[in-house]
């Protein structure tokens, strides 16, 4: 089944912040949480940019379970290609161009970028899936009053 949703989330698997890889993994466990319980077809596209060591792949690190309603991919995008980037040896992720790797192979009908380290509320992808198919903020059900 084509997803509904896809979420592209750009990383680099050398720990660039501490416990990068834990970070990841927590927060990718709490949202495929989130997004069964409210039984989104979802594919989460993970980019690998630039790894450095090529025998320690991303997916070995990746620990979750779960999922009914979400897929995990995950893409590598070699050095021999970072390397093309102006820049390239200031910046180990070039993130717009990791962002823009996961949306060529995306293939949701909506698609959003995620930071890896980021945590959403619980309310948050309900919210934003009722705001944007409803024509008028005040015909949806906040836990909060929208401020004009």
């Amino acid at each position: 089944m084509k997803p509904y949703l896809s979420i592209v989330i750009p990383f680099r698997n050398d720990n660039y912040s501490p416990n990068a890889t834990e970070k990841l993994n927590i927060g990718l466990q709490i949202l495929i949480n989130q997004l069964d319980e409210i039984k989104i077809e979802t594919e989460i596209i993970i980019i690998d940019w630039s790894s450095p060591d090529p025998e320690k792949p991303l997916t070995d690190e990746i620990v979750i379970s779960g999922g009914k309603y979400v897929t995990l991919l995950s893409y590598e995008v070699s050095n021999d290609i970072h390397s093309r980037y102006r820049g390239h040896k200031k910046r180990n992720l070039v993130g717009e161009a990791a962002f823009n790797a996961g949306i060529r192979r995306s293939r949701g009908h909506f698609i959003v970028g995620k930071v890896s380290d980021t945590f959403l509320s619980k309310s948050l992808i309900p919210i934003s899936f009722a705001l944007f198919f409803s024509s008028s903020v005040s015909n949806i059900n906040l836990p909060w009053k929208p401020q004009p």
